[in-house]
């Protein structure tokens, strides 16, 4: 049978066909995906009777009187809007007065960068970062960090909840950390948990870190707060009285000692308070020097062991002098350490003085040999003193003052050697006399000083200063550096 009549379609027309039944079919897939009047309709109703149900069980736990922030994190909303952002990251109470005013809103989690800074005030600006650095906060967290006591006021009195943590510290953490202690108070006050600890393990406590904190850690302890707490999931497992002495936090640190802390528990490295404040890296001169020794005098007196010793066998004296911190040495010694206390090693105190002394000479490092030698350390054997120039020549009242001890010690030609030229050069003076002393005997003033020092060993710090002779023969006698040696 024979094929009806065709039309010969171009291939421009075919294209232009299959273009338009391509848009067709886009067209239906729309309408499929596009939900009807009708159904819209319903989920406006489901919406409704969803929030219906919410607002019966808010009044029913109202009527029980449980509270609203009870509920689980899983069911808490995530806050991205800018708006919000700006009023809680500004500070601007009216906006957020506005915004949260039902225990639903002010349990809202908020998603903010990290670390932003910022700027305050009617027309402050908040900008999303790019996401990788946002992070999940509470808005009363936001407010205590930043000191917005009115803000943190409101949204504690619409049913936040204070001990909330989703990114892993409470609103009482931030206040701490941040020194707010206005906000702490209110945050204590609508009960929060003084003693909470964060994801890292940390209480409050532990996050007063600075010298403004110190009222945030006397309110934490004033509303119970555990004085003796251990950081749980960091390494380091650390008390307050610690993170007070790591901090050199003089006031803290008596704080909580008056409230009982403990001053010689091991933190998780096997370490004391009083090892952590022998270990600060210091700062040469006052106020810093002062603040590290009244803090070891502080730990001592409530019963710190001045001997105590970490894995490494070191004591507070190792440390100390490892710094070459003079006044915080010599209230150790003062206290009773013993000052030819072996490490594991085998390294006494001057030891490690001497392995700091060239690169640490703001720090006096001479001063601390001295009050060393003073109370009975074993001094260097003379056969290895050119090792001892290798590592200190450029601390020249340091070498002097090791000099000073022997009645006599034979000078070589490794001592020259020893000695880079250009330190030479730039200490000619003194080691011009040193080294005139090679093949000769020591001054007569000097062989008495040592007859007297050996007469009186380990006292000569006690001793000497109650001689009646005068200051200057007393300096003399307790080995005060001068600039050259006879």
């Amino acid at each position: 049978m024979a094929s009806g009549p065709s039309f010969p379609f171009t291939s421009s027309a075919l294209r232009a066909f299959r273009s338009q039944e391509l848009e067709e079919q886009r067209w239906a897939l729309r309408q499929r995906r596009v939900p009807s009047v009708s159904s819209r309709v319903q989920q406006q109703q489901q919406q409704q009777q969803k929030q219906q149900q919410q607002q019966n069980e808010q009044r029913q736990q109202a009527a029980t009187g449980s509270t609203p922030w009870r509920a689980s994190q899983e069911e808490r909303l995530v806050c991205r809007d800018v708006v919000v952002h700006h009023a809680l990251f500004a500070g601007d109470l009216a906006l957020v007065r506005r915004i949260f005013r039902e225990p639903l809103a002010a349990n809202v989690i908020v998603q903010c960068p990290g670390d932003t800074q910022v700027p305050t005030g009617p027309r402050a600006s908040w900008m999303l970062p790019c996401p990788s650095q946002l992070v999940l906060t509470t808005p009363a967290r936001i407010a205590a960090s930043r000191g917005y006591t009115d803000c943190l006021e409101h949204l504690l009195q619409r049913g936040a909840n204070p001990d909330a943590n989703p990114g892993g510290d409470a609103a009482l953490h931030a206040a701490c950390e941040t020194a707010q202690d206005a906000c702490a108070r209110l945050l204590l006050e609508f009960g929060a948990n003084p003693s909470a600890c964060s994801e890292r393990g940390l209480t409050p406590l532990h996050h007063c870190t600075s010298p403004g904190s110190l009222a945030c850690a006397r309110l934490l302890l004033q509303f119970s707060a555990d004085v003796n707490a251990q950081s749980e999931d960091d390494e380091e497992g650390d008390t307050p009285l610690h993170v007070a002495a790591r901090h050199a936090l003089l006031e803290h640190a008596r704080l909580y000692l008056a409230r009982g802390a403990h001053p010689d528990d091991v933190n998780a490295r096997g370490l004391t308070p009083l090892m952590l404040v022998c270990a600060h890296p210091g700062v040469p001169g006052d106020p810093g020097a002062r603040v590290l020794a009244e803090l070891a005098r502080a730990l001592v007196a409530a019963g710190a062991r001045v001997d105590a010793r970490d894995p490494d066998l070191l004591t507070p004296l190792h440390g100390a002098c490892r710094g070459a911190h003079a006044a915080l040495a010599r209230v150790l010694m003062e206290c009773g350490a013993r000052v030819n206390a072996l490490d594991y090693n085998g390294v006494a105190p001057l030891q490690k003085v001497l392995q700091v002394a060239a690169y640490r000479q703001q720090h006096i490092p001479e001063v601390v040999v001295q009050d060393l030698l003073n109370r009975g350390s074993v001094k260097v054997w003379p056969g290895a003193f050119h090792r001892v120039l290798e590592s200190c020549s450029e601390a020249v009242n340091t070498v002097e003052v090791l000099l000073n001890v022997y009645g006599r010690i034979k000078i070589t030609h490794a001592w020259r050697q020893a000695i880079p030229d250009d330190t030479y050069q730039r200490h000619a003076a003194f080691y011009d006399s040193v080294f005139a002393l090679q093949g000769t005997p020591r001054a007569l003033q000097h062989l008495a000083r040592c007859a007297l020092r050996s007469h009186l060993d380990a006292r000569c710090a006690e001793v000497v200063p109650r001689l009646p002779l005068p200051p200057r023969l007393q300096s003399y006698l307790l080995l005060e550096p001068r600039g050259y040696v006879h």
